[in-house]
């Protein structure tokens, strides 16, 4: 049980953290795509990158 709830204080962290530079959906949509079960430093890089794929493919879209 306490590594879930790890498991979801890393998750909303990263998305506290990925807000900051990204809109909020793309922050989530990003996290949902990594387990958070390794390190938070290594899943927020995945996420860091999976957040600027999204991002690029919102902007083309609403351009």
């Amino acid at each position: 049980m306490s590594k879930l709830f790890e498991v979801g204080k890393r998750f909303k962290k990263a998305i506290a953290d990925l807000s900051t530079a990204f809109p909020q959906f793309i922050a989530t949509a990003a996290a949902l795509t990594v387990d958070w079960l390794e390190s938070y430093d290594d899943g927020l890089k995945q996420a860091e990158d999976k957040a600027k794929e999204l991002n690029e493919l919102y902007n083309k879209v609403v351009e």
